[in-house]
């Protein structure tokens, strides 16, 4: 079965996502004594807040122009796309309150792959009508989250270690 979904749609779901990384990096902060930890994890809640942001204004930009459907022959990337967001999504529900900062951490990681491998699909989908650098720019800043929470994860293992 063809169908297709909007260009709304997919960024109405990168807003989402950057909306729960926000809340789910502050609720974080808010758990730990650690203060480097707890201005890392406030500074990586502001970034993403600001990428929430740019989401919005992409997604008004475009619905002022023409809609634009994106054609998914077997519906297969409008399940994909909703699968990455309702694993996001579902990640800050998971926690238990007795989760290590380790496993958070590794859940983090996890999450910001998710949200560049989508990030990758809307520009790939996206083509002439949404400058590529500018998604770009946003999958870049993703990529060092994933390098700064891997980061501290092997520090916080280390020092443990020792």
């Amino acid at each position: 079965m063809v169908s297709s979904f909007s260009v709304d749609e997919v960024f109405e779901m990168a807003e989402m996502m950057e909306r729960n990384g926000a809340d789910f990096y502050r609720k974080t902060a808010e758990k730990t004594d650690d203060p480097k930890l707890k201005n890392f994890l406030v500074s990586l809640s502001n970034m993403e807040i600001k990428h929430e942001a740019m989401f919005r204004k992409w997604r008004k930009e475009l619905a002022e122009s023409d809609p634009i459907n994106m054609l998914d022959p077997d519906n297969e990337g409008a399940m994909y796309l909703q699968t990455i967001v309702d694993g996001r999504v579902s990640f800050e529900h998971e926690e238990h309150g007795n989760e290590s900062m380790q496993e958070i951490l590794h859940g983090a990681i996890a999450s910001e792959k998710d949200t560049v491998i989508f990030y990758l699909g809307i520009q790939e989908a996206m083509g002439e009508h949404l400058d590529r650098d500018k998604i770009g720019r946003i999958i870049s800043e993703e990529l060092g989250h994933i390098r700064q929470l891997t980061q501290l994860m092997h520090r916080q293992s280390f020092e443990k270690a020792q």
